[in-house]
């Protein structure tokens, strides 16, 4: 029996809830599972299905592998076009996971799509974490979403079942310090001053290296800010910032495919390897933190060797909703200023 409601006292933060918002968009009315991280979302189904190999693209971040035991990790290649070569996956075999990412919030090709309609003995995790508003359709059994990657939250790994065979694990533990984990975002809100970057920073990059794999459940906070938040005009900003960078810095882009749907996660340019860290260092030095994808990768170089060149030649530009046009034309007169 849960503990009575304490009554009286200091009042706690007050959020109220809304509905169809970030959590209607993501999780559709389905059943879902909030814990810490997405990895620890990750761990989970993979002990509760119990698959004989979980199957990795080779071009992804570490903090993905961590939550895959090493014996059943199994990569495969997604090549320059960043999407998984369908002809590698047949080998997967029933009761097999894959996994594949929507990178910089886009689908994967339509060959891959086809192969897992068809492929109804082996299981598929669609990874949403560069997604605001993915396609309404998904290919995979199940949804992963880390919105902290996308929004202003704290933590959060949301998995989301997409068939209705298919459920979904919960956490079952909360947060002891769940402070710890707001530090760093609430630092850079109250910076209103601009001048305090150094301090969150550190803050952030001490809050993600103690992220691991667990049964946490993500914040209430996070969840509860979640549900105030309107995808729709943030999916709107980030198309028109996108836009104005393809204007002006476009022949740098990273040509994949794209749909009408999609909505960018960042602006990937790709440069050689010398003018991209060139471009990178001044970039920064302007205060302006455009991201590596991803400098530490888990797959082996010597088999994958055209994802591991394509990380060390990437720069994912910010062009989020924080932003407006004026934002992006000063990125445009630093980047042509650095690249030459």
């Amino acid at each position: 029996m849960p503990n009575a409601k304490s009554i009286g006292g200091f009042f706690e933060l007050d959020i109220p809830a809304v509905e169809n918002e970030f959590l209607a968009q993501w999780t559709s009315g389905q059943p879902a599972a909030y814990f810490t991280n997405a990895r620890s979302a990750l761990a989970a189904l993979i002990d509760t299905e119990q698959p004989g190999t979980v199957w990795l693209p080779a071009f992804l971040c570490a903090a993905l592998a961590d939550a895959v035991p090493t014996p059943l990790r199994r990569y495969y290649p997604v090549g320059a076009s960043l999407s998984p070569d369908v002809e590698a996956l047949t080998a997967a075999r029933p009761g097999d996971l894959v996994i594949a990412i929507n990178y910089f919030g886009r689908a994967p090709l339509d060959a891959f799509v086809e192969f897992a309609r068809k492929r109804t003995d082996v299981l598929f995790l669609e990874d949403c974490a560069h997604c605001i508003m993915p396609a309404t359709a998904s290919w995979g059994h199940w949804r992963l979403f880390s919105p902290r990657k996308v929004v202003g939250v704290a933590d959060g790994g949301i998995l989301v079942s997409m068939r209705p065979d298919k459920g979904v694990p919960l956490p079952d533990e909360t947060a002891k310090r769940p402070n710890d984990l707001w530090l760093a975002p609430i630092l850079r809100f109250e910076d209103e001053t601009h001048i305090q970057g150094p301090i969150w920073h550190a803050a952030n990059q001490a809050k993600e290296a103690a992220m691991g794999v667990s049964r946490l459940a993500m914040t209430r906070l996070s969840r509860q800010l979640l549900a105030l938040m309107s995808p729709l005009d943030m999916a709107n900003r980030r198309i028109a910032n996108f836009s104005t960078l393809e204007e002006h810095i476009g022949r740098w882009l990273l040509p994949l495919h794209r749909r009408e749907s999609d909505v960018p996660f960042a602006f990937p340019v790709r440069l050689s390897s010398d003018i991209r860290n060139v471009v990178l260092k001044r970039l920064h030095a302007e205060e302006i933190y455009a991201a590596v994808h991803w400098s530490e990768m888990p797959s082996p170089p010597e088999s994958f060797a055209i994802e591991h060149q394509l990380s060390k030649e990437l720069i994912s530009i910010p062009c989020d909703h924080r932003y407006g046009n004026d934002d992006m034309l000063r990125i445009v007169d630093i980047f042509l200023g650095a690249v030459g």
